[in-house]
């Protein structure tokens, strides 16, 4: 039995599939971080799929055994930090799937360009510039 799947996925889950199927270091500089890199790469799959039609994940298989494996662990306490990233299977069968997804549909195996953002942690802020300078901080301006 052949597994079938959907052809049209919006860029901003290509970009997450790409970002997924990465080694850790590479995620980890995608996402200008060590700590929290694991959650930004999982909350940004899961935006990006509710973000496609309601169905989605139903017409493609492929993409629901990976978000299934995500929602595996989703909670547990040792899959959301470097050290799990770096070197657990959990993070190697996300990587895989996610490498697999890619090549089914002839899409880059290839990071994508880094998010056109700034992360910033509020917390680094000064104490003495307040609040209107922390909401500054995070809108960038």
């Amino acid at each position: 039995m052949t597994e079938t799947h959907s052809t049209s996925i919006s860029d901003s889950l290509i970009w997450s599939l790409r970002a997924l199927a990465q080694e850790a270091d590479t995620q980890f500089q995608l996402y200008q971080c060590y700590d929290e890199a694991a959650d930004n790469l999982v909350l940004d799959f899961e935006t990006y799929i509710l973000k496609e039609p309601a169905d989605f994940l139903n017409e493609n298989p492929d993409i629901k055994k990976l978000d299934e494996l995500i929602d595996s662990k989703s909670g547990v306490v040792g899959y959301w930090n470097k050290d799990a990233m770096l070197h657990s299977v959990f993070w190697q069968d996300i990587r895989a799937n996610a490498k697999m997804i890619l090549i089914k549909r002839e899409l880059p195996l290839s990071a994508p360009e880094p998010l056109n953002i700034i992360f910033m942690n509020v917390d680094n802020v000064p104490r003495r510039l307040g609040l209107f300078a922390k909401f500054r901080a995070i809108i960038g301006r």
